[in-house]
Parts: structure tokens; C-alpha cells; sequence
């Protein structure tokens, strides 16, 4: 009997022992592979995240240029009409009201300080379109 609880024993040390190695190796190659992968998604991740806070900045700078490009027309518009009244007896515009930008182009001007809306300015000029394009996009060549 004592033989045979050392038998038994024997080939449980032995099994223990042999499996770890055999069982393990496979589990330790998918692991392994899973670390790796996780690795390269974390990069992925990381530019992705990079990318979209420059999309959001891009779409941000994006739509103010849009609000002080239009609040800008506006101006050039009712200054245009403004003049028009002076030369015209009766007036046939009227009084102007400058419209919102939202601050938009005192945002931008934060950024470049050439930036300025002008409203109500007394005759029409293209320096705030100016300005604004250059920002957007340089100076011309």
C-alpha cells in the first residue's frame, strides 16, 4: 500500500511538474500577443485623440472665421447703404443696426490682433476682409 500511495505520488509530482510547462506556453504566447496589441491599440488611441483635438480646433477657428466673415459683409452692406442715404433725398435705407458676431472677431483677433470688425463705418472698405483672409489662409504670394 505504501508503494502504491509513493507510486501515486511520483506520477502527481510528475504530472505537476510536466504541465505547467505544456499548458502554459500556449497561454503565455496568446498573452504575450494580447500585451502587444494592446500596445498598438493605446497608440492608436493616443494619435486618434491627438487628431480629433486638432479637428475640433480646425472646426472651431472654422466657424468663427464664418460668423465675423458674415457679420463683416453685413457691415460692408449697411455702410454701403449708408453712403447711399447721404447722396439720396429722401433716405431710402434708413438707419442701420450692426448685428451680432458672437465675439467672434474679437476671438480671432486674440489670435492676430490685424482682425477688426469695423461696424458702422463711415465708407466701405475691403481692410477687414483683408485681414480676416490672411489669418485664414497668409498672406497672399
Amino acid at each position: 500500500m505504501k508503494r502504491l500511495v509513493v507510486l501515486l505520488i511520483a506520477i502527481l509530482a510528475f504530472a505537476v511538474a510536466a504541465s505547467p510547462a505544456s499548458s502554459a506556453s500556449p497561454q503565455t504566447k496568446r498573452m504575450a500577443a494580447l500585451e502587444k496589441q494592446v500596445k498598438t491599440l493605446q497608440a492608436q488611441v493616443k494619435a486618434l485623440q491627438s487628431t480629433v483635438k486638432d479637428h475640433e480646433l480646425y472646426f472651431s477657428l472654422n466657424f468663427a472665421g464664418d460668423a465675423c466673415d458674415m457679420a463683416m459683409t453685413a457691415d460692408l452692406f449697411q455702410s454701403t447703404w449708408t453712403v447711399l442715404d447721404t447722396k439720396l433725398s429722401p433716405a431710402v435705407f434708413g438707419p442701420q443696426t450692426p448685428i451680432t458676431d458672437y465675439s467672434a472677431c474679437a476671438d480671432l483677433a486674440q489670435l492676430d490682433s490685424r482682425i477688426t470688425r469695423t461696424p458702422g463705418e463711415a465708407l466701405p472698405t475691403m481692410t477687414a476682409f483683408n485681414s480676416l483672409v490672411s489669418f485664414l489662409w497668409g498672406p497672399a504670394t
